[in-house]
């Protein structure tokens, strides 16, 4: 069990997602928590980079997603809560 549990929703953003988990990687004060990623459908690229980047960084991430039928950025939120 983790003391916290960070949910970073992205949406086709891997540069961005990027930064964030070099920058989780090089957190020193505690690695007590677990990573969700809420995705809001952005598609295969972003599942292969989740998987590369769990090598890559060391960092046990967890990949929810969905179908893109729109902006639904709340509804995956909800479903990452729930994890």
């Amino acid at each position: 069990m983790y003391n916290a549990t960070l949910i970073i929703s992205v949406y086709k953003k891997i540069c961005e997602l990027e930064i964030i988990l070099s920058s989780l990687q090089k957190q020193s004060f505690t690695k007590d928590y677990e990573i969700l990623i809420a995705d809001d459908g952005s598609g295969e690229e972003m599942k292969k980079f989740i998987e590369q980047s769990e090598k890559t960084f060391g960092l046990d991430l967890k990949f929810i997603t969905q179908e893109d039928i729109g902006f639904r950025k709340n509804k995956i939120l909800n479903e990452a809560i729930k994890n």
